[in-house]
């Protein structure tokens, strides 16, 4: 069924072709001139051509953008899982313990042989 068989004023979609590399510019031209509803002269054609390529640039960034934070997302999700999981508390109080029983060794072994010592201290 076509506008005038309908009996719509809107706009025709022949007005809009411009050629093949055009070709989803001017259907999204079209597709904002029948969103108005209302016929559409010669020189508003331009007009819509031009938001049309404006909001495809627009939506081709937006694609863009969203791409490289997944593939963002993603990559720091692959170095964190080649990474082993923190020591949690216990781990490191009981690293924490056996590192002063270490030093509390030493000493007391300083303090029963001190000639272990080096001269002068």
């Amino acid at each position: 069924m076509t506008n005038a068989a309908a009996g719509s004023a809107g706009p025709e979609l022949a007005a809009f072709r411009a050629g093949d590399e055009t070709r989803l510019r001017d259907l999204l031209a079209f597709a904002l001139a029948a969103e108005a509803g209302r016929p559409v002269a010669a020189g508003a054609i331009e007009d819509l051509r031009r938001k049309a390529d404006a909001e495809l640039h627009d939506h081709a960034f937006c694609l863009l953008h969203n791409s490289i934070d997944q593939i963002r997302r993603e990559a720091a999700a692959e170095e964190k899982a080649r990474h082993r999981p923190p020591m949690g508390f216990w781990a490191t109080l009981a690293a924490n313990l056996l590192a002063l029983g270490i030093v509390a060794g030493l000493a007391w072994l300083m303090l029963r042989h001190p000639e272990l010592l080096p001269p002068g201290l």
